[in-house]
């Protein structure tokens, strides 16, 4: 037996490796689905957007994929216009969070390329937003607010999501 052991050795080192085992490729965007909740979570302009979705309970909304939504999304420099007390306001006070990000969601996908001047849709929050073509480029209006649309057709599952400069207030 302490003859073969070397006689083995060779053998063993002289065949063929066993093959590395090949990884899954990466998951395209496609197979890892986002939701409307999901752009606007991982988008860094829309972090205070993002913690009043999970306030108000409409994260969970917004995330369901058997229905399509626009979002016009206030960025962070949005919310912030707003002051510090009407913010806190909205984060201590889910019912008005809600009723607040509920005037900024569509329930269609609507793309910017699909709207025009004067185009009229109700909100979920039972707001009409209409849309206006102005010298920087497509606004979306509300009651006394208008709102540019800074980064729009951000594409989601459900959905879209256009970023907005202000927030919809009635």
């Amino acid at each position: 037996m302490t003859r073969l052991l070397p006689l083995l050795l060779v053998l063993a080192a002289c065949g063929d490796p066993a093959p590395a085992p090949t990884p899954p490729p990466d998951p395209t965007p496609a197979e890892i689905g986002h939701s409307v909740a999901d752009v606007a979570a991982a988008n860094p302009q829309l972090r205070t957007l993002a913690r009043l979705l999970d306030v108000s309970g409409l994260r969970t909304v917004l995330a369901d994929t058997a229905t399509s939504f626009t979002l016009f999304a206030p960025t962070n420099a949005a919310f912030a216009a707003l002051g510090a007390d009407a913010l806190a306001a909205l984060d201590a006070d889910s019912a008005a969070a809600r009723a607040a990000l509920l005037d900024h969601v569509l329930a269609t996908r609507m793309l910017s390329i699909d709207v025009f001047p004067d185009l009229a849709f109700e909100t979920l929050g039972g707001s009409e937003v209409t849309f206006a073509e102005t010298q920087a480029g497509l606004a979306v209006r509300s009651g006394g607010a208008t709102a540019q649309i800074t980064d729009g057709d951000l594409d989601a599952d459900n959905g879209v999501v256009h970023l907005i400069d202000a927030v919809l207030v009635r």
